[in-house]
C-alpha cells in the first residue's frame, strides 16, 4: 500500500493512538516521511500531536518547521506542555518555536524558561526574549502581526514579561534579558523606567554598567529615556560624554525628540565635551524627516560652543522641510554668535516667505553688523512682505551706514548699496548735497568719492562748479574729475578749461584727463603745448600722453625733453608717459636712463617700462605671426 493512503487512511481516524503514533515516529522520519506527518498532525489540531511536533522540531526539514510555526498560534497548551516537560532538547524547541514566531502572548514562555538548570537553556530563553522584544518594536504598525494586536497591546506583553525576567535576575543574570528591557524602554512604559530606575531590584547593578559602556545600539538608543530616572541620569550623562558612544550617536538622535522632556534637557547640561553629540551633515542625512525636525531642540538642548552648534543648526536648514528649516532658524535665533547670524542672513532668502521675514526681523532687532548689505539685497525680493520690510528697515538708516562704513565695503556691496538707496530714499541727494557742502575736507571728498562711485555727477552739476574751486586743492581735484563724467555740458567744459589754469598740479592734470574723456582736446590744443612745457610733473605728463594722439612728433620731442629733466619727479612722470603710450621712439633714451640715472629708484623704473615694452612687441608679433 503506497504512502498516500495510507496517510490518507490515517486523517480520517481520530484515535488518539494515531496522534501518539505518529508523534513518536517524527523524530526519526526522514524527509520524504516528515513531509507528509507534520501536516497531517496539523490538520487533526490535537495538543498530543502538536506536544509531538514541539518535541521533535529539531529534527524536521526546514520547509516544515515553517508549517509549525505558521501554525503556532493554536499551540498555546501544548507549548505550556513542553516547558514543563524538564527535557532539554524539548525546551530549546519551545523557545526556538516562540522566537521564530514573533509572537510576543508567548514572551511568558520564554521567562518560564529562565528558571531552568540548563545554562543552555537559560542562555537561548534570554536571547529569545531580546529577539522577541526586538521584533515588537520593530514591527511596522501598517504590517499584520501574528499576534492581531496592535503595537500598544504587544508591547504590554513584552514589558510584563520583561519585568517578570528582571526581578529575579540575581538568579539568571543574562544580560539579554536587560537588552531586552532597553529595547522596550522606548515605549516609556512607566511600571518599566521604575522598575530599570529603582535602586533596589537585582538587576540594577547589572543596568548601570551597561550604561555606562554605552556600547550595544539598543543601550544607546535608550540613554534618552532612562536618564528620566533620577538614579540612572548621572550614568547616562557621563556615557553621553565619553567618546565610544559617538559610533552609536545615530542610535540617539534617533531618540532626540525625547529632549522635550524637563528631565532629558537637565541631564544633557551635565554633559561633558557636548560637542561629540552634535549632529554632523553625514548623521543628519540618515535620519528620518521625523527626526530631522527634532534636532533643532536637540542642538539647542546642548551647552556646546556656539560656532559649532551653529553649524549643525545650518545643516539642519539645509537638508529640512519649511517646518523643520522654521525650527532651526528657532535655534539660531537662541546664539549669539557670528556664524548664527550670517546663517540666518542666509534664511532670509528661504522659499518660504514666513521663514524669509522671521529670519530679516530678527536681524533687524540685532542690529546686525552686515544689515547693510542683506538689505541691499533683500529690496529685490521675491517675497513682497520682505522687500517692504527691507526697504522700511532700510531706508531709515541707510545712508548713515552707507556713510561710515563706506571705506569698508567692497566696490560690489557700494554700489549694489547705493543703487538701492537711491531707489528708495527720497532724500537720498539732499542728504550727500549736505555733506558736499559741509564745513569739514574730508567729508567734501568722501561725498565726491560716493556720487562719483554711483554715476550721480550731472544729478550735482552746479555743486561740482562750485566745488571745482575750492579752496583745499584735494577737494578741488576730485570735484574736476568728477565733471569729467556730465556728458554735453558746456558749463562743465568751461570750468575745466578754467582749470588748466589751477595753481595745484593736480588739479590740471585731472581737468586735461576730464576734457580728454569728454572729447574736448581739440579745444585747448594751445593750452596743452603750454603746459607741456612747463614745472608741473603731474600735469606735463598728462598734457604730453594726450598730445600723443593729436601731434605726435611734437609730443615725442616733450617726452624726450622730460626724460632728460633734472627734476627726478619729471623723469619718472615721463616714464609714466612711455609706459601708458607704449611710445618706441623715445626706447633708447629709456635705456640710458636704466643705465645712467643717478637715482636707482628711477633706473629700477625705466627697466620695468624696457621689459614692459618688450613685452608687448612680443605679443604683437606673435598676433601678427599667427
Amino acid at each position: 500500500m503506497g504512502l498516500d493512503r495510507i496517510y490518507n487512511l490515517l486523517r480520517r481516524e481520530n484515535s488518539p493512538i494515531i496522534d501518539r503514533a505518529i508523534a513518536e515516529a517524527l523524530p526519526t522520519a526522514d524527509g520524504a516521511a516528515a513531509a507528509y506527518m507534520v501536516p497531517i498532525l496539523l490538520e487533526r489540531g490535537t495538543d498530543r500531536g502538536r506536544l509531538g511536533l514541539v518535541k521533535a522540531f529539531d529534527a524536521l526539514p526546514g520547509s516544515r518547521k515553517a508549517d509549525v510555526v505558521a501554525g503556532a498560534g493554536d499551540f498555546e497548551h501544548a507549548l505550556r506542555k513542553a516547558g514543563r516537560n524538564g527535557n532539554e532538547q524539548t525546551c530549546l524547541n519551545l523557545i526556538d518555536i516562540v522566537q521564530r514566531s514573533g509572537m510576543a502572548r508567548y514572551a511568558f514562555l520564554l521567562v518560564s524558561q529562565l528558571h531552568a538548570t540548563e545554562p543552555t537553556v537559560v542562555r537561548a530563553a534570554a536571547r529569545g526574549l531580546l529577539s522577541l522584544a526586538t521584533q515588537v518594536m520593530d514591527h511596522p504598525d501598517s504590517r499584520p502581526n501574528p499576534d492581531e494586536m496592535d503595537r500598544s497591546q504587544r508591547a504590554q506583553l513584552m514589558v510584563g514579561a520583561v519585568c517578570d525576567a528582571c526581578t529575579f535576575f540575581h538568579r539568571h543574570r543574562r544580560r539579554d534579558v536587560l537588552l531586552a528591557a532597553t529595547a522596550l524602554a522606548t515605549t516609556r512604559d512607566p511600571r518599566l523606567l521604575e522598575l530599570l530606575g529603582n535602586r533596589h531590584v537585582p538587576s540594577h547593578g547589572a543596568m548601570v554598567e551597561l550604561i555606562r559602556q554605552a556600547e550595544h545600539p539598543l543601550i544607546c538608543r535608550a540613554l534618552l529615556i532612562l536618564s528620566t530616572q533620577k538614579a540612572l541620569a548621572a550614568t547616562v550623562a557621563d556615557a553621553l560624554g565619553r567618546s565610544h558612544t559617538s559610533k552609536n550617536t545615530l542610535e540617539v538622535l534617533g531618540q532626540a525628540s525625547l529632549v522635550q522632556l524637563p528631565a532629558v534637557r537637565a541631564m544633557l547640561k551635565r554633559v561633558t565635551r557636548p560637542e561629540r553629540l552634535l549632529p554632523t551633515y553625514k548623521r543628519l542625512k540618515q535620519l528620518t524627516p521625523a527626526q530631522l525636525r527634532a534636532m533643532p531642540g536637540w542642538i539647542t538642548a546642548l551647552d556646546a560652543d556656539e560656532g559649532l552648534a551653529a553649524e549643525s543648526l545650518g545643516h539642519v536648514a539645509t537638508l529640512g522641510d519649511p517646518p523643520t528649516r522654521l525650527l532651526a532658524l528657532r535655534g539660531l535665533r537662541k546664539l549669539d554668535h557670528q556664524a548664527a547670524y550670517r546663517l540666518i542672513s542666509a534664511l532670509c532668502f528661504d522659499a518660504n516667505p514666513r521663514i524669509a521675514r522671521r529670519a530679516l526681523r530678527h536681524l533687524v532687532q540685532r542690529k546686525w553688523d552686515g544689515l547693510i548689505g542683506l538689505m541691499v539685497r533683500l529690496v529685490g525680493s521675491n517675497h513682497p512682505r520682505v522687500q517692504t520690510l527691507a526697504e522700511e528697515q532700510f531706508a531709515p538708516v541707510a545712508f548713515d551706514r552707507i556713510w561710515h562704513g563706506w571705506d569698508h565695503l567692497s566696490d560690489h556691496t557700494r554700489l549694489a548699496a547705493g543703487r538701492a538707496l537711491i531707489k528708495i530714499d527720497g532724500r537720498f541727494h539732499h542728504r550727500l548735497a549736505d555733506r558736499l557742502h559741509g564745513e569739514q575736507v574730508r567729508h567734501r571728498l568722501k561725498a565726491l568719492t560716493i556720487m562719483r562711485k554711483l554715476g550721480q555727477a550731472t544729478y550735482f552739476e552746479q555743486s561740482l562748479l562750485a566745488l571745482a574751486q575750492d579752496r583745499d586743492a584735494r577737494v578741488a581735484s576730485s570735484a574736476v574729475i568728477s565733471l569729467g563724467g556730465i556728458d554735453q555740458s558746456a558749463h562743465a567744459v568751461t570750468m575745466l578749461i578754467k582749470s588748466l589754469h589751477h595753481t595745484d598740479d593736480r588739479v590740471r592734470s585731472n581737468a586735461i584727463e576730464a576734457l580728454e574723456g569728454m572729447g574736448q582736446l581739440e579745444s585747448v590744443r594751445r593750452q596743452l603745448f603750454a603746459i607741456a612745457g612747463s614745472r608741473g610733473n603731474r600735469s606735463r605728463a598728462t598734457a604730453i600722453k594726450s598730445l600723443m594722439v593729436m601731434s605726435k612728433d611734437k609730443a615725442t620731442d616733450a617726452l624726450a625733453d622730460m626724460l632728460e629733466d633734472r627734476d627726478t619727479r619729471h623723469r619718472v612722470s615721463a616714464l609714466w608717459v612711455v609706459e601708458q603710450t607704449g611710445e618706441v621712439n623715445v626706447v633708447k633714451r629709456v635705456a640710458e636712463v636704466a643705465k645712467q640715472d643717478p637715482e636707482p629708484h628711477v633706473r629700477r623704473r625705466a627697466v620695468n617700462v624696457i621689459r614692459k615694452l618688450a613685452a608687448a612687441h612680443e605679443q604683437t608679433q606673435l598676433a601678427k605671426a599667427g
